[in-house]
């Protein structure tokens, strides 16, 4: 069995900050119509969601609070809803989210990280 490694929550944040360049990476050649179809594309899309979603469970809800400008709740809620309703995700919802909002979170995480580092 492999060892168990505590990782710090900043290497989380990293991860939120890697799985959104790669959300805007897999979706920026798509129109909604594309996105909307069963392809490698969306499945990648979908598992970067996952990803962000649950990394942000690993930040410390006390620096969360102290940053809600940042949509952490939202995060894990549209995680849940991809991982539970895997069958019918809101596509509308979730590219409204790709095409207005991760780039600002994007920023916002960046910033989080450097503040938090500092």
């Amino acid at each position: 069995m492999r060892g168990y490694t505590i990782r710090p929550f900043t290497s989380y944040v990293r991860d939120m900050s890697g799985a959104i360049d790669k959300i805007l990476l897999f979706s920026q050649n798509l129109s909604f119509n594309q996105f909307q179809a069963d392809g490698p594309e969306r499945d990648a899309i979908l598992y970067n969601f996952q990803i962000l979603g649950e990394a942000v469970k690993h930040v410390p809800r006390s620096l969360q609070s102290k940053n809600k400008h940042i949509p952490w709740n939202s995060m894990v809620a549209l995680r849940n809803d991809i991982v539970h309703e895997y069958y019918d995700p809101d596509d509308e919802i979730m590219w409204e989210i790709i095409q207005t909002d991760l780039p600002k979170n994007q920023l916002d995480l960046q910033k989080f990280l450097i503040k938090v580092e500092s």
